[in-house]
């Protein structure tokens, strides 16, 4: 009888928002019989335990005489352990004195593990039963909201004994009743009487936060809302009632119930400012409000990914600390700030704790444990939503008798208003028909002076726009003058300053043998020569074709007339020169035009590759096909050269390599020994080699070097091959001098003054100075005499600093 009508029960439970009114009805179904049961205080003296930490013991070890003896008495009505990690073993001696079938409850649905070991005098095993919160409600022996568990096969009049073993991660409280099971039923059909008030009082609340909410329209009672709600599912969650109709297949959610508690505890507080009204301006109870917010959800995260009982622990100090905080700001609100409605909520929360102590009393065995005694927390639950209703119906009459006597007084406000503004509006009547007639007048002369007005505007507009135009003649005759003289000028200063190296070295040549000394001369003044003739070309070029007279010439031959011509600038620096120019390769060009652009790419890449460097000439086949056809000569079948030029200088960032082929445009005006350029070099061999069909660009990077390539139109040969050609300057110049010695210093010292005053191209002054020096075999005071005499020759300023420099103490 009692497992069909909890069928029916879970049937109806399955919907949360009949779940109160459920509760009831399923459990005051009509009892016929009552029978006597024992209660706990009855079984205070009958009760021994033990506790298992290695949480393995069976039934057999417990049975042995040494874990016998180990038992120790319960004093206590209820037995409670708290929250332990530990297995408890009771053990429970008893006498069979009815022939009906008895029972017994443990009326704390929250514990994890109950296993029930019926054994006579003799030791055997009568009988034995499992259930706990982990296991499907199905699997209970007896299905209701507690655990009941049948005790059978008992002999008659005989005494037996129960062990029972019991594991929980909440505190572990034991309050057993043993009685035959029709009492055990009416004994649940009392408690859900009871209960079913209490969840049907709550319905009734939740009703009533979502109407107001629909009505004000405010969040507090959203807040109420929430709280009421999840305060229903912890009380459910303890009583047993929610692993029963809503979850009854999910045991596992029966550990996650102080998880509601938390919510619970969230929601109140947020319920709690805004109905006492705690702002930020409140700073201590603001800052107080969040971190016990905080710390709600640091105990929901416990229980979810931690530990259990370490977060009911957490829990229940936290709630502790909310009801004394929330204690302090209603007494703060009630009796000092006195806030109209804080006198409901301090009355619900004191009835709550009264409630709780009194269950702590109960707990700890200062009152008897029953049916009414175990609800009190219940009970003032309930008596807290009792008057914070009473608080939150009190808050909307205020608030609905403030909003009337603002109507009201808005409406006389109003009255009082409009009979002014109609008097105003009498007045202003007057004023504006008497303005009208004013203005009338004034806008008729206005009129008459805007028609004139116009006639000088249309007057004055002709004249600006010839002024307009005037002007921007002018500003567009001044633009080209302006760019005339720039371009002048930056063609006089690059005139000025860099053939002035080449006419230095001329007139300050030293005396040397006299063909050496020719030799120098044809190769400045051929350098001389191809700047003034690169000026020329650009200034001549850059408004007229460049007309070229195209044949077929041996491209090795033409690399090396002028690395010939170029020789005297880069052997000084040591460095090498690899020609990897293939013998066959023909090209059809202009050949006084080529070889210029070679000597142009040559000396730039001289310059800017410092000593012992490397610089590599290549040649490779080529395809139309892989540049864009500009022209009518190139078709993607016309044979075409690539010629590299690679140095190993500091290269070009990548934000000035559009400056390399535009005019006067060097990246790095900065010189190296006696290389100079104009800067218009790269501008001519761009504008050259694009006369002759091809392409120019350069691939650099940063400290690795530069490499500049070009194509030109090749004349096909047959049976062509590819050889390696190195072109050696000197190996390396003499080891440069980075230091001296104390003698030759001291030797030297003297002259400090004399060579500081000096520029490396005062040659005549600084040999004169030279041969003034004395004397000496000193190794090291004779390579500084080299070296000295090296950079002079090569007209390299910044290594005649540094030898001078080694002279100063």
């Amino acid at each position: 009888m009692f497992k069909t009508s909890c069928k029916k029960q879970i049937f109806f439970f399955k919907v949360f928002t009949l779940y109160a009114l459920v509760v009831g009805w399923a459990n005051a179904q009509p009892i016929s019989r009552f029978s006597s049961h024992i209660l706990p205080e009855q079984l205070s003296n009958s009760i021994y335990f033990l506790e298992d930490s290695t949480n393995h013991w069976q039934l057999a070890e417990i049975l042995t005489p040494v874990l016998q003896a180990k038992f120790q008495p319960c004093h206590q009505a209820t037995p409670n352990f708290g929250i332990t990690p530990h297995t408890v073993w009771l053990k429970i001696n008893l006498q069979h004195q009815t022939n009906k079938e008895l029972a017994m409850e443990i009326a704390n649905p929250t514990l994890q593990e109950l296993q029930l070991y019926v054994v006579n005098q003799e030791g055997k095993l009568l009988s034995s039963a499992h259930t706990g919160s982990l296991l499907p409600f199905k699997q209970r022996p007896i299905q209701t909201n507690f655990f009941v568990l049948p005790l059978r096969n008992i002999p008659e009049n005989q005494p037996f004994t129960c062990y029972l073993k019991v594991k929980s991660n909440y505190p572990l409280q034991l309050p057993i009743t043993i009685s035959n099971l029709d009492s055990m039923v009416e004994k649940v059909y009392f408690q859900g009487f009871f209960h079913s008030a209490y969840f049907g009082f709550m319905f009734l609340a939740l009703c009533f936060s979502l109407t107001m909410f629909f009505y004000v329209k405010e969040t507090i009672y959203i807040y109420y809302f929430l709280y009421v709600f999840f305060n229903v599912l912890s009380v459910g969650g303890v009583k047993g009632y929610n692993a029963q109709f809503l979850w009854s297949a999910y045991p596992i959610l029966n550990e996650r119930i102080m998880i509601f508690l938390s919510l619970a505890a969230l929601f109140v507080m947020f319920f709690s400012h805004s109905f006492l009204q705690i702002t930020s301006k409140d700073k201590i109870y603001y800052r107080i409000g969040w971190m016990i917010g905080v710390g709600c959800l640091f105990t929901i995260c416990l229980n979810l990914f931690i530990d259990v009982g370490l977060s009911v622990s957490a829990t229940e100090l936290l709630a502790i600390f909310i009801y004394l905080y929330l204690l302090v700001v209603s007494t703060d609100k009630t009796f000092i700030q006195k806030q109209p409605h804080a006198i409901y909520y301090f009355i619900g929360v004191n009835l709550y704790i009264v409630g709780i102590v009194l269950f702590l009393i109960v707990v700890n065995n200062g009152l008897p444990h029953n049916n009414f005694t175990s609800s009190f927390p219940e009970i003032g639950t309930a008596v807290e939503v009792l008057f914070f209703s009473f608080g939150l119906a009190n808050k909307i009459l205020v608030e609905r008798n403030e909003k009337k006597q603002t109507t009201l007084q808005l409406v006389e406000a109003l009255k009082t208003n409009e009979q002014i503004i109609r008097e105003q509006n009498e007045m202003l009547e007057k004023k504006v028909a008497e303005r009208t007639e004013e203005l009338e007048q004034a806008t008729n002369t206005l009129l008459d002076t805007h028609y004139e007005l116009q006639l000088q505007m249309l007057k004055i507009q002709q004249q600006k726009e010839e002024i307009l135009q005037q002007t921007e003649e002018l500003q567009t005759t001044n633009q080209k003058l302006v760019e005339v003289s720039r371009y002048r000028q930056a063609m006089t200063n690059m005139i000025v300053h860099d053939l002035k190296n080449p006419l230095n070295l001329l007139l300050n040549l030293p005396k040397q043998d006299p063909t050496i000394q020719l030799n120098k001369v044809k190769q400045q003044g051929s350098q001389m020569l191809n700047q003034v003739l690169n000026i020329l070309d650009l200034q001549k070029y850059a408004t007229t074709e460049m007309l070229l007279e195209l044949r077929p010439y041996n491209l090795a031959q033409v690399v090396d007339k002028a690395l010939g011509e170029v020789d005297f600038l880069y052997e000084p620096k040591a460095l090498q020169v690899i020609k990897n120019i293939n013998p066959l390769h023909t090209v059809k060009a202009d050949a006084e035009i080529l070889h210029r652009i070679f000597v142009n790419i040559l000396t730039n890449a001289i310059k800017y590759t410092p000593i012992n460097g490397t610089i590599t000439l290549s040649s490779e086949n080529h395809s139309a096909t892989e540049q864009p056809i500009a022209n009518d000569v190139l078709t993607p079948a016309t044979p075409l050269l690539k010629i590299s030029i690679a140095d190993t200088g500091q290269g070009i960032p990548a934000d000035k390599k559009h400056l390399v082929f535009e005019p006067f445009g060097q990246v790095d005006a900065k010189h190296s020994g006696s290389v100079r350029s104009t800067g218009l070099g790269l501008s001519f061999c761009k504008m050259a080699v694009e006369a002759h069909y091809g392409s120019i660009a350069l691939e650099s990077e940063v400290g690795k070097g530069t490499t500049f390539w070009f194509t030109l139109l090749q004349v096909p040969q047959e049976n062509a091959s590819i050889f390696t050609q190195p072109i050696e300057s000197q190996k390396r110049l003499q080891a440069s001098i980075t230091t001296i010695d104390a003698e030759t210093q001291t030797l030297l010292q003297p002259y400090y003054e004399q060579f500081s005053h000096l520029m490396v191209y005062e040659s005549s002054e600084v040999e004169t100075l030279m041969e003034s020096l004395p004397a000496n075999n000193n190794p090291v005071f004779v390579d500084w005499k080299k070296a000295m005499q090296k950079a002079i020759e090569q007209m390299n300023e910044a290594r005649y600093s540094e030898l001078v420099a080694l002279l100063k103490k």
